[in-house]
């Protein structure tokens, strides 16, 4: 339709949306007030009366005006966007995380609900000098991408669509682990100098964006573009991962009570002689269940025995492994605790591949209760995670240290209160696996 001034305002097409983006200046001009005017009545200000405040609302919803989120990021200092840094290298070796692909669809949800959106930080490599490495640059395999850190001493690759730091479009990145190796300046054809590690990275990305907060899920808390971030007092929240500062926190699942249940449960089925499968041990789950494998058994007097405990890497193939070891053992295990579901399914497959029955020779438990755990038979008795209950706390973390005000340090000097970290529950879930014969929760 046209206007009373000539231009072509808003219409419906024949799906029902309209054809053209009404802006605050055109809502104001058809409202007969100022732009500080319309601002002020949809921020629900106190100096705008209650009817004029209702003409506008109406007028808004009428002609399907949407606010600019980039100019209320720069008028409230902060967009609604969350950062996500992620190690999500796994992927690049034909293999996918399961539970954290699933944490971070919950997590996702929960940000939704909130009125929160995610984007996934990157950035590119960075040789000595300040310059730029093209993605086909042979450095590419010699060095570690600004900031892009994975946990430690574990190198890996990566592809996944991310928000390039420059533009905001999304574009495919490669990345390999920074803490592992050491800037240096000099290179040739055969042996290209390595990309330096620009430390400030994140934190310019983040003001650069205007993100309310940062989101961290499997990269190393110690790295220096971590470390930077935090101290740069942006909002951060780590998943798993125990980053701690003025303005920054974390959220994770009780691993310890959980592997204390789980060796609990396998000595009450009458063994003693238990082993397990851990994590890497640079990651805070695999500390605490390995921790409290060892305390369970230190309550029920067994011996801790350190030919029972197995380094895997929470993936099929090193529970395989290290289920194939101990069996190989003169005295085997009679029972496992695999600190996740994939190594568990591993050892299953390592039981059966030499001439055992689950769990009449070997009761498995697990950790993580992956869909996997109740398709595979004998179904996998687990340590259940709560994937909403985390997805919930840390988006509630998150927006706790948006609202609240920068902590600054006492008169005497002494650090501000940082803010608490968030445990959440986990639970028992009894199935065949274990030797029990009812399924049920503890």
């Amino acid at each position: 339709m046209i206007t009373s001034s000539g231009r072509r305002g808003p219409r419906s097409g024949r799906h029902g949306y309209r054809d053209l983006v009404v802006d605050i200046r055109e809502l104001a001009r058809q409202g007969g007030v100022s732009v500080a005017t319309v601002s002020r009545a949809l921020n629900g200000h106190p100096e705008v009366n209650a009817r004029t405040r209702q003409r506008i609302i109406e007028l808004a919803a009428r002609l399907g005006y949407q606010p600019s989120q980039a100019a209320r990021a720069l008028v409230r200092g902060r967009s609604d966007m969350i950062g996500l840094i992620w190690d999500t290298s796994y992927e690049a070796e034909g293999r996918r995380q399961p539970f954290l692909q699933d944490l971070l669809t919950g997590v996702k949800r929960a940000l939704s609900n909130s009125g929160y959106h995610l984007l996934l930080l990157s950035t590119v490599p960075v040789l000595p000098g300040g310059v730029t490495a093209s993605p086909d640059s042979p450095s590419r395999g010699s060095g570690a991408p600004a900031a892009v850190p994975a946990a430690r001493g574990r190198r890996r690759t990566s592809e996944t669509a991310e928000a390039d730091p420059e533009t905001g479009s999304e574009a495919a990145s490669e990345s390999k682990d920074p803490a592992s190796d050491a800037p240096r300046t000099g290179g040739s054809a055969t042996n290209p100098p390595r990309p330096e590690v620009d430390v400030d990275a994140y934190v310019r990305v983040a003001r650069q964006h205007r993100l309310a907060a940062v989101l961290l899920m499997g990269v190393d808390e110690h790295h220096p573009a971590v470390t930077a971030l935090v101290e740069a007092e942006i909002p951060c929240v780590g998943l798993d991962l125990p980053v701690r500062g003025p303005r920054a926190t974390y959220v994770t699942s009780d691993n310890r009570v959980g592997a204390t249940r789980a060796v609990r449960h396998l000595h009450r089925l009458g063994h003693t002689r238990i082993a397990t499968i851990t994590g890497p041990m640079d990651l805070m789950p695999a500390v605490e269940r390995l921790a409290g494998y060892r305390l369970e058994l230190a309550r029920l007097g067994l011996p801790e025995r350190p030919e029972y405990i197995r380094h895997g890497d929470f993936f099929l193939a090193s529970g395989y492994r290290c289920a194939r070891e101990l069996l190989a053992l003169d005295e085997p295990p009679t029972a496992l605790f695999a600190a996740g579901d994939e190594m568990a399914i591993g050892a299953m497959r390592a039981a059966y591949d030499a001439g055992l029955s689950v769990p009449e020779d070997l009761a498995i438990v697990g950790f993580d209760d992956v869909e996997a755990a109740t398709l595979v038979r004998p179904a996998l008795t687990t340590v259940v995670q709560d994937r909403e209950g985390l997805s919930v706390a840390a988006v509630d973390a998150l927006r706790e240290l948006i609202d609240s005000p920068v902590a600054v340090a006492t008169e005497d000097g002494t650090p501000a209160v940082r803010p608490a970290h968030r445990i959440v529950a986990t639970r028992l879930e009894v199935r065949e696996s274990c030797g029990a014969r009812v399924s049920r929760s503890s």
